[in-house]
């Protein structure tokens, strides 16, 4: 799990600000060339599962219910620390992956793609 304050980018940032910074940090995880990576993936911010989490009055975790693992949930509200904080997960379309944007990445990392897991009615809480 991967934060934007773990970038150093604030929580207004938006997913295409935060992109490159994405890309090399992957690079750099992944043990991928950072130049290589910038120009196959510049502009394909959503070929990762991302989201957003509200704190807003009520916590929302906003997502695509598209995350290639099951425990994704958990490992969110860890990274956020919302153990003891009153929390929803909302479905929100605009955070889905797009089909080409996934493709892409996925053929730049030389990964296979996971299908989705969990549907909606496993989200809530």
């Amino acid at each position: 799990m991967l934060t934007c304050e773990d970038l150093g980018f604030a929580p207004d940032d938006g997913h295409t600000d935060l992109w490159p910074a994405v890309i090399d940090h992957l690079a750099v995880t992944w043990g991928k060339n950072i130049t290589a990576l910038r120009r196959h993936l510049d502009g394909h911010y959503t070929g990762l599962p991302r989201g957003r989490v509200t704190r807003l009055g009520r916590c929302l975790i906003m997502h695509g219910e598209d995350a290639p693992v099951a425990d994704w949930l958990p490992m969110v509200v860890r990274s956020f620390r919302l153990e003891r904080v009153r929390h929803r997960a909302v479905y929100d379309e605009h955070e889905r992956r797009l089909p080409d944007d996934r493709r892409r990445l996925h053929a730049v990392l030389g990964t296979s793609i996971p299908a989705p897991t969990g549907g909606r009615s496993e989200l809530r809480k």
